[in-house]
């Protein structure tokens, strides 16, 4: 068996981040940037089918715009975004100047809507304060009921990861909203092309390989703080307070069951639970509401001679990034006889 385990001081960056800490920033900037940042990301993947990249060296779009002040009837009313800026250019241009680096465009008055906007989010996953105080944070997309900070664990679990990450430059300006100004704010395939800037991804995630049981997965590097067990059935891991818990392991699929039949029993046995299927990469998920309080997310592959298994429980408090967490390990779940997760 290899079992290859990543870098582990990461480990203490994880900390930070369920303590609700950033990695050179204090929880409260994070509490008067985020309603700002959520907001120009929910503008900016409503302009069109690719979403737009916020730069100095770009003007804002009038979609983007458009966009920006309708989304804000809705957002947090700390940001100043009511009625009247729709239908005064004159205010929105004062306002835009006070938050963007970018250009702005030439500016009109824009027609009300019915509102009933799903919020989109930015789960903050890591962030570094340069020298001149300019924050660079890198994070993931999420649609939900709200702000994640203020949902209860059955929203939580119905939050949708988008699959798309982003990386934001703020500094700090007296003069804007929420005491922060928005430099940039770019989106994966930009950060991509650029080169490695999505490194926290491997500073929170450690990847697990079994060559012997044919698959492997990333789980969450903060089980290094705990305990990682390896078997031979697979591996195994829990947080040192029992907070959180993670299992992988490969059994016969001596039943000869389908990845329907797979699911539809773990549904029968949990009445509370719900369930995201895939038939192209043959996995499933289950989660439910354990009786001690703990969420318990259940993933496996099926095929017609093994089950792969992976599990997922974290106690309430957890919720924000375990959720995320889980999405993650469903991602990068892989069976080599199928060469896909």
């Amino acid at each position: 068996m290899r079992n290859m385990l990543r870098r582990i001081a990461a480990a203490v960056c994880a900390l930070c981040l369920l303590s609700g800490a950033a990695l050179g920033a204090d929880a409260a900037d994070f509490t008067t940037l985020m309603p700002l940042l959520d907001l120009t990301a929910s503008a900016a993947l409503r302009v069109g089918e690719n979403p737009e990249e916020i730069t100095p060296e770009c003007a804002l779009s009038p979609a983007f715009v458009q966009n920006f002040f309708l989304l804000g009837q809705e957002a947090d009313a700390k940001l100043g975004i009511g009625p009247e800026l729709l239908g005064d250019p004159g205010g929105q241009k004062q306002y835009l100047a006070s938050v963007f680096d970018a250009a702005l465009p030439a500016l009109d008055t824009i027609d009300a809507a019915d509102g009933g906007y799903a919020y989109v989010g930015v789960q903050p996953m890591a962030s570094e304060m340069s020298d001149d105080g300019v924050m660079t944070l890198y994070g993931d997309l999420y649609q939900a009921e709200g702000p994640l900070i203020g949902l209860d664990e059955t929203q939580y679990l119905e939050t949708a990861w988008l699959g798309l990450r982003a990386v934001a430059q703020a500094r700090r300006d007296a003069q804007s909203p929420g005491g922060w100004r928005i430099i940039s704010l770019v989106f994966e395939s930009a950060a991509v092309a650029d080169g490695g800037e999505w490194g926290y991804f491997d500073e929170t995630m450690s990847e697990y390989q079994n060559e012997a049981l044919g698959f492997s997965i990333q789980y969450p590097t903060l089980f290094m703080q705990g305990s990682v067990t390896e078997n031979a059935d697979g591996v195994s891991g829990q947080l040192a307070d029992g907070s959180a818990s993670f299992r992988v392991q490969r059994r016969a699929n001596e039943q000869s069951v389908t990845l329907l039949g797979y699911a539809e029993d773990m549904l029968n046995r949990y009445a509370d639970a719900s369930m995201s299927l895939n038939d192209v990469s043959c996995t499933v998920r289950i989660t439910h509401q354990r009786e001690d309080g703990q969420t318990q997310v259940d993933m496996a592959i099926v095929t017609e001679g093994w089950i792969y298994e992976a599990q997922l429980c974290y106690a309430p408090g957890l919720a924000e990034s375990f959720a995320l967490y889980s999405e993650y390990m469903l991602n990068s779940f892989m069976a080599d006889e199928l060469g896909i997760g």
